[in-house]
């Protein structure tokens, strides 16, 4: 009986697999630009994403890129919203990521891979106790 479950429980799972879920179409190139001291990715189509993902690791686009500006997407406006504010429990439209906010910390346009000094103090005890264990002074 058990091996049977498994079996079942097997098959279930590859059948999951087998269902291909389609991705969103991502732009094949994106260009990296630094506006403001903060880092925007530009497609070809002249779309601006944010330089993080969403939660679901899709790309979250903030604006359009118009004679070397980003003009931001309009707001969505939620469909209670646009029916007088009626409350339903319809769920709301993706609303696009505000425009990055210039770093708090100096960072050089060249590397966009800095680190600010806060992020290593949060995890100092963590560091040392790796550290201790890999046998590094």
């Amino acid at each position: 009986k058990k091996r049977e479950k498994r079996k079942a429980k097997r098959a279930a799972k590859r059948r999951l697999k087998e269902v291909a879920v389609p991705e969103p179409a991502e732009p094949a190139e994106l260009q990296g630009v630094v506006l403001g001291g903060e880092l925007l990715l530009r497609a070809a189509d002249g779309t601006v994403y944010a330089s993080e993902r969403d939660d679901r690791g899709a790309l979250v686009a903030v604006g359009r890129w118009e004679a070397g500006a980003v003009v931001p997407l309009p707001k969505a406006v939620s469909s209670s919203e646009a029916a007088g504010g009626a409350t339903g429990e319809a769920r709301q439209p993706s609303v696009p990521h505000p425009v990055p906010q210039p770093l708090a910390f100096s960072a050089a346009e060249d590397d966009h891979c800095e680190t600010a000094p806060e992020a290593y103090a949060h995890i100092v005890s963590l560091l040392r106790l790796v550290a201790r264990k890999r046998g590094v002074p």
